[in-house]
């Protein structure tokens, strides 16, 4: 199409675009009413005229009825201004200025047709107003009426902007411009008379709101309102809008009827006898050839009528005189008959596009791109035109982004526009070579020798098309026997002419230059390429290289070197050895007979046969020896290997020497038989394959194993094998039985196959199938724990020298397992959902495997995420996750379980609670079992459970629960589950139990007779971690040594049963002693014995049995427990310490301390107490009380560790051991309390000194000291009742800490404020008392004294049970524990002798006065003197060395108090 049309097709398309935005028609939801006049507009009954007037706006009003009655008056009765108006305007005026009446203009003559008039103003004729009927009045000709009307205004107005010039915005011409009409008030009455004024049949309709755009200037009208009838606007009604009333886009318009002549019109003679009719069917079109529009539209509307009889008149909105744009085009007709009837009809003239697109094609001429027999810079660009769509879519066979061959490609494009027409062009694209060979040209060497080597200097020549370029050179063969340099040309023309030269030097050297072939020799060149050695002694042969007489081992010297080179490629080999006595090359582990002693492996020119593994074989004394394998390929080929194949030849040659002439013979013609079955193959001729056979066996036949090779293949390596595979097939097919393919294996050494991996860490990984020098990564991907979550676990690169089959090489992808606290970090964030839940499970039991990076922080984490997993769901798949958890804590470091105790117990709990939910049905039981935990939950008939039951665990050993066999039977006949040697844990449960199922039927346990029986097993102790086992201040520790039993029947707690349940258990460790059957106290977090007693022991020893030998049979130790309610049960045994002797030492010293102490305290107590002197003091009663609850203590003591005759085992009934351990408890708290109230007297004297006096001192402080260590041992044994210990009678964990160790730790404490504060002032007085005298003897005893002083005191506040502190930390303990039963096991010797032997008065009381008589002789400088006494000094002061200073320079005084 010419660019001046397509110009101007463009402008049509957008006009029309911009009118129908404007003027949206087409629709029939949103056409406008078509305007019909009513018949008094046109044709009206009543008409009206002016006579006798002196001009035609002036005079009588006279009407009639068409042409029916004559014309007749109006009477003036009622006559006004308004109905003056109605008949102005229907004779065209404007408005009426007067309305005279009493016949102004003269009587008239005739009828008087009209009287009592009453008029609006607005009525379209005088017949819509209300008056008297037709022809009746009470009037006379002289009150006729009459009207002056005003001069009619003249307007010129026009259409603008329409689709055609019957239809457009409407214009008046105003004092020389053009203006629009406001459309307030418009309508087809309006446009009606502008369609009349502008010569058209009428109007169709009224459009407003600027339909046809918005005008320019003035709006000199609004709200037009016309009848319809006038001859011209100006006589309408209207006024002229304020500046502000209306705007452009307010502005009216009109489409008028065309004038249909009377051919154009088909005219049907059919009356109804009412009306005519007009029919207007919808019209379809086609565009005018290269147009948009349509100019064969033949509009013929028809007229149904009475035909002969009326005239008719016929308009519409188009005509077939009009141009009809591409779409639909809305029509509107009317017709209008001499009675004045008026009909109307609309249509759609649809306009379609039948005229394809145009497409401009031209030809495509290209190059191939640099080394490639393809162009892959061409660009298509159709060029696609079309009359109706600026864009059709344009499709091609073939885009810009394809390569395209070298040579002509036919291609198809289609044009498609909007309506479905398609444009079609074809044109070619034409590649063309004019890129010339590729040389590798370079300079070459030889090395001189006695033959012509003929070709074989030639380049290596390539080119991106021709795959045998023609080469010609200056030089056909070089003579290699002589020395020399030869400057050599060569030309290269590939098939499309394109021409390459190359120009280099081939220079023949001296092989004893170049390389010394002779090892053990001196080399010398003899010409015409030969050259002698002259071999040093001992050595021989061609190349000096033979040992005459080789006494040691052959020894590889040096090995050949792998070569990747091009075709026609010399290639050299070289080996050596050592003490070697002849050596041989081989290819494929098959022996080169020709190359036996030959040190170098000479390939003039490398083709497809040399491909291969090469080594040199030693001979000598000893094994032979072989060099590293060294390989050959050549660059940019592909080898495919074929075994198996079975070719149906017969021969009586076994095809065992490969050198034969046969074998040769039968390799070389099945070697060209598949060739030439392959080049069938139109794709693998182009490849320039080749065949080579590797192998041939006889079987029946000849199976043959071939390799094929492609060279510089542009197919994926499995699009190789898939080629060769089906060209194999078809040739096989061909054959006649000839070539049988049905086991053959075809494999391209360039594909690595799928395989398997085994990574340390994540067991087997799968890796699929693969090319040579490509990565790949496993089927698998890394878990959650891993910094690489969701990746593959592995990836592989395919690698391989192309002669073997390529493999893959494997490196773990996952990277280092995260922190084990990030990730649990990350999944507590985790919202728990119905959705996640499962996966959230799996994630928390993968990261809980890494048990040796699990804290204690952590193990608080977890117990967090798996209770809200446990509160989301109960399925079995998370209650197995749950289970692997628990496991896996399991065997978490113990030091880090003792730190999170409370976590670890909350796990405990979850896992319970966890087992206790998951869903059985009836009858039914599920297992979970993990290396740490084995659990059976399985749902039992109530009646069932009458026979008793037996739940039992059995396996090799307790390490691993996983491959356990977990069971539980529904009878208790059998009880030799026990005795097997491969149990680990059995629990009988007696048929009494039935006893405890009413309780249980009642609750939600039981559903419809069935009863939940949870049985599980904890492989260690681990979980339930035991505070008052972790350590023992007596020689043995103690600790749980079997399995943890784990047992629940229904939801209600069971108890106080009536026959136990017996527990079988198999200890963890061997030889331990003492066993007591415990259970876990989930409220202490302890162990208990509470209701479990030891039934039974086979191959255990009790501690006091000296004599005890274990069984000479291997029989494994068994423990039978029987208790009398269900929980968590286990064994506590003693765990000895390395000294074994050292618990018994500890006892004896105990015992014999607790002894020496009774006595003493009986001498001291009867020396204070018979002398009145002593007893009435009180401080000496402070000391006497303290010494009697002290030997009160000691007897109870002894009577408790007596009672413990066997170690850790029950021996005295609850009544008598609570009673002994409340003893034990009061005088504890007693004595601690007594050595306060000593504290805080020996404060009162030493510190305080004035103003210390208490009322009745003695008295409040026998209350405190005497009661309320009664209120404590009262209220602990309320609250701890049956809480002491089982295997000695004394307070439990919890008990102690409230009832005892606080109470201490509260008076220790004090004591030790005291004791500072006390020896603080009594080394002031010492400081004091040395400023007075500095002799070195006196110092001496001072000093000697202030040690004794802090002696004294440290005993008496009880501070030497501070050391009992010191055991609760196993790291001091075993230092600690001797130094704590000297200190208290011997207190009472310790204050006898330093408040009994030490002081003088005590002394002098027992008769021993000689030894201070004899003191006081040795005192010369010093004077004794009696110091007034307070009676509320201390027995501590008596021990303290009171030092009185005198300012005279020759005495000092020292007194003891």
């Amino acid at each position: 199409m010419p660019q001046h049309e397509l110009m101007h097709l463009a402008r049509l398309t957008t006009t029309t675009i911009e009118y129908f935005n404007v003027l949206t028609i087409d629709s029939p939801n949103i056409r406008p009413d078509i305007w019909i006049p009513s018949t008094t507009n046109i044709g009206s009954h009543l008409e009206v005229r002016l006579v006798d007037g002196p001009n035609n706006a002036t005079g009588r009003v006279e009407v009639r009825y068409n042409t029916s009655t004559a014309w007749g008056t109006v009477c003036d009765d009622g006559w006004d201004l308004r109905d003056a108006n109605v008949v102005c305007r229907m004779l065209g005026f404007l408005k009426a200025t007067s309305a005279p009446g009493a016949a102004e203009y003269g009587p008239g003559s005739g009828y008087i047709l009209l009287d009592e008039v009453e008029c609006t103003g607005l009525e379209i004729s005088l017949e819509d107003c209300i008056k008297s009927e037709f022809g009746v009045n009470n009037c006379g000709h002289e009150e006729d009426a009459g009207v002056i009307c005003s001069d009619p205004i003249s307007l010129q107005v026009r259409l603008v902007d329409g689709p055609n010039n019957n239809s457009g915005r409407v214009e008046v011409l105003e004092r020389g411009s053009w203006g629009t009409i406001c459309d307030d008030g418009w309508d087809g009455k309006d446009a009606n008379v502008v369609c009349r004024m502008l010569g058209f049949f009428g109007a169709a309709y009224a459009p407003v709101q600027a339909t046809y755009g918005e005008g320019l200037g003035n709006i000199p009208l609004r709200n037009v309102d016309c009848i319809g009838t006038e001859s011209n606007l100006g006589t309408c009604f209207h006024d002229r809008p304020e500046p502000f009333d209306c705007n452009h886009d307010e502005d009216a318009g009109a489409v008028c009827l065309v004038l249909i002549p009377d051919g154009s019109m088909i005219l049907v003679s059919l009356w109804n006898g009412t009306m005519f009719g007009l029919q207007c069917p919808d019209l379809v079109s086609s565009t005018d050839k290269g147009l948009t529009t349509s100019s064969t539209v033949i509009i013929v509307p028809r007229v149904d009528g009475l035909i002969g009889y009326q005239n008719f008149s016929v308009g519409c909105t188009y005509t077939s005189h009009d141009v009809f744009y591409y779409g639909d085009t809305w029509v509107v007709c009317a017709a209008r008959d001499d009675l004045g009837n008026y009909v109307t009809c609309d249509f759609t003239v649809t306009v379609t596009d039948g005229d394809p697109p145009r497409l401009d094609c031209p030809d495509v001429t290209s190059t191939t791109d640099q080394g490639l027999s393809t162009s892959s810079h061409i660009t298509l660009n159709p060029r696609a035109s079309d009359n109706t769509d600026l864009r059709p879519s344009v499709i091609c066979s073939h885009t810009s982004s394809d390569d395209f061959q070298f040579g002509d490609t036919n291609v198809t494009c289609n044009a498609t526009d909007e309506s479905g027409n398609t444009g079609i062009c074809l044109f070619v694209v034409t590649v063309e070579d004019n890129e010339p060979p590729s040389y590798e040209c370079r300079d070459q060497t030889s090395v001189a020798d006695q033959r012509l080597a003929i070709m074989a200097f030639i380049p290596s020549v390539s080119d991106n098309l021709d795959p045998d370029p023609f080469v010609s050179c200056s030089h056909t063969s070089i003579d290699l026997s002589y020395l020399g340099d030869t400057s050599i040309t060569c030309e290269a023309k590939d098939s499309s002419g394109n021409i390459a030269v190359c120009t280099f030097m081939f220079t023949v050297q001296d092989p004893c230059m170049v390389r010394d072939p002779c090892i053990n020799g001196e080399c010398s060149y003899i010409g015409s390429g030969q050259y002698k050695c002259d071999c040093y002694d001992q050595y021989e042969g061609t190349h000096c290289d033979v040992i005459l007489h080789p006494t040691h081992p052959v020894e590889v010297a040096s090995h050949p070197e792998n070569h990747t080179v091009k075709m026609g490629t010399p290639v050299e080999f070289t080996c050596s050895f050592n003490n070697a006595k002849s050596y041989m090359w081989y290819k494929d582990k098959h022996p080169l007979p020709t190359m036996r002693n030959q040190h170098i492996l000479r390939i003039p020119s490398v083709s497809e046969s040399d491909i291969g593994y090469y080594f040199c074989r030693g001979f000598g004394n000893g094994p032979y020896k072989d060099t590293k394998m060294a390989s050959i390929y050549i660059e940019g080929f592909t080898n495919i290997h074929l075994s198996n194949l079975k070719f149906n030849l017969t021969s009586n040659d076994g095809l065992s020497e490969r050198t034969s002439r046969h074998y040769l013979e039968i390799s070389l013609n099945i070697s060209n038989y598949v060739l030439e079955g392959l080049k069938n193959n139109t794709s693998i001729k182009d490849l320039s394959p080749s065949v080579v056979c590797s192998a041939l066996t006889r079987q029946g036949g000849v199976v043959a194993d071939l390799n094929v090779y492609i060279k510089n293949s542009n197919l994926t390596a499995f699009d190789e094998l898939d080629l060769v595979s089906q060209a194999l097939d078809r040739l096989a097919e061909n054959s006649n039985g000839f070539l049988d393919v049905r086991s053959v294996e075809i494999e391209n050494t360039a594909i690595c196959k799928n395989t398997t991996w085994m990574s340390s860490r994540f067991g087997l990984i799968s890796f699929l199938e693969g090319e040579n020098g490509t990565w790949l990564n496993s089927t698998e991907v890394c878990p959650f724990d891993t910094t690489n979550a969701d990746q593959p676990i592995g990836l592989a690169i395919c690698v391989g020298d192309l002669i073997s089959q390529s493999t893959w090489l494997p490196m773990d992808n996952c990277g280092p397992f995260r922190n084990v606290g990030d990730l649990l970090s990350q999944l507590s964030k985790v919202i728990v959902s119905d959705e996640n839940v499962a996966e959230l499970s799996e994630d928390v039991s993968l990261v809980t495997s890494h048990i040796g990076d699990i804290s204690s922080d952590d193990i608080f984490s977890i117990a967090n995420i798996i209770s809200n997993i446990s509160a989301q769901t109960n399925s079995e798949k998370v209650t197995a996750s749950i289970v692997a958890i628990v496991s896996n804590i399991a065997q978490v470091k113990t030091e880090t379980l003792e730190s999170a105790s409370a976590s670890v117990s909350d796990v405990v709990k979850v896992f319970e609670q966890q087992i206790k939910s998951v869903p059985v049905e009836d009858g039914e039981n599920f297992s979970f079992q993990q290396s740490n935990i084995a659990v059976q939950v399985q749902s039992v008939n109530t009646d069932d459970i009458s026979n008793g039951l037996v739940l039992s665990l059995a396996g090799d050993s307790n390490s691993d629960l996983k491959k356990f066999d977990t069971n539980i039977q529904t009878s208790n006949e059998n009880q030799a589950e026990a005795t097997k040697p491969d149990t680990i844990a059995v629990v009988n449960i007696p048929s009494t139990i039935s006893s405890a199922l009413p309780l249980i039927s009642g609750g939600s346990s039981n559903t419809n007779g069935f009863v939940r029986v949870i049985f599980s097993v904890f492989s260690t102790p681990a979980l339930f971690i035991s505070k008052s086992l972790k350590n023992t201040s007596i020689g043995t520790n103690r600790s749980a040594n079997t399995p943890v039993i784990s047992l629940s029947i229904g939801d209600e707690k069971i108890e106080d049963l009536t026959e136990p349940i017996n527990f079988t258990f198999t200890p963890i460790e061997s030889g331990l002693t003492n066993p007591s059957c415990s259970y876990w106290d989930i409220g202490f977090s302890d162990w208990s014995q509470e209701g479990c007693h030891l039934l039974s022991s086979s191959g255990i020893s009790s501690s006091n049995d000296n004599n005890w030998d274990p069984s000479p049979y291997d029989e494994k130790e068994k423990i039978v427990c029987g208790c009398n309610h269900l929980t968590n049960f286990a064994v506590l045994m003693d765990i000895s310490r390395e000294d074994g002797s050292s618990e018994q030492a500890y006892t004896v010293l105990t015992y014999i301390g607790c002894g020496i102490s009774i006595v003493s305290l009986l001498v001291t107590l009867a020396t204070y107490i018979s002398n009145r002197a002593l007893r009435e003091k009180q401080t000496n009663q402070i000391f006497i009380c303290l010494c009697l609850t002290l030997l009160c203590l000691y007897l109870a003591f002894i009577v408790m560790m007596s009672l413990d005759s066997t170690k850790r085992q029950y021996q005295v009934k609850a009544a008598p051991c609570g009673f002994i351990t409340a003893l034990v408890h009061y005088f504890v708290l007693s004595s601690i309390t007594w050595m306060g109230v000593e504290g805080y007297n020996t404060y009162l004297i030493i510190v305080k000194i004035f103003d210390t006096y208490i009322p009745r001192f003695m008295v409040k402080a026998g209350a405190v000291a005497w009661g309320i260590p009664a209120m404590i041992v009262i209220v602990t044994g309320a609250i701890a009742q049956g809480k002491y210990a089982h295997n000695l009678c004394f307070l439990e964990l919890w008990a102690q800490i409230g009832g005892l160790l606080i109470p201490m730790t509260i008076i220790l404490l004090f004591n030790v404020v005291m004791f500072a504060l006390i020896i603080r002032r009594l080394m002031k007085s010492s400081n004091m008392a040395g400023r007075v005298q500095r002799e070195a003897k006196v110092e001496r005893r001072e000093t000697i004294k202030r040690v004794q002083n802090a002696i004294c005191i440290l005993l008496l506040l009880g501070l030497t049970w501070i050391t009992g502190y010191f055991l609760m930390i196993r790291e001091f303990s075993q230092m600690v524990e001797p130094i704590f039963i000297i200190l208290n096991s011997f207190q009472g010797l310790f204050i006898f002798l330093l408040y009994c032997v030490r002081k003088p008065m005590v002394r002098k009381q027992w008769g021993l006065t000689c030894l201070e008589r004899v003191k006081r002789q040795n005192v010369t400088t010093s004077t004794s003197m009696q110091s007034s006494t307070n009676t509320s000094s201390s027995a501590a002061t008596d021990a303290v060395l009171i030092s009185v200073r005198k300012i005279p320079q020759e005495n000092s005084t020292e007194t003891f108090v």
